[in-house]
């Protein structure tokens, strides 16, 4: 019978308390990598309003000015882009 619960309330609150915590976890875990990429999304943001439309190749050149500018002193991941265009 379909909607027939298989298992105890006990357990259904159980998994639903897992649920609720997985579902907290991934949301915190998503808001820190959003706030410690916000330069890269702006860069992407305005790039798309220039263009309407990013390759994938510039957008590949992006996210590696983007790691690059983690591990050196390169300032602006869209110097990347602008300076090397996607063919």
């Amino acid at each position: 019978m379909p909607g027939r619960k298989e298992y105890s309330e006990h357990t259904a609150e159980a998994i639903d308390e897992e649920v609720r915590m997985i579902l907290a976890d991934a949301h915190t875990r998503v808001s820190e990598t959003l706030s410690a990429r916000r330069g890269l999304l702006d860069t992407l943001a305005r790039l798309l309003l220039e263009k309407e439309m990013v390759g994938r190749g510039e957008l590949d050149q992006l996210l590696g000015a983007a790691d690059e500018t983690r591990h050196s002193a390169v300032q602006d991941p869209a110097d990347a882009v602008h300076s090397n265009p996607a063919p």
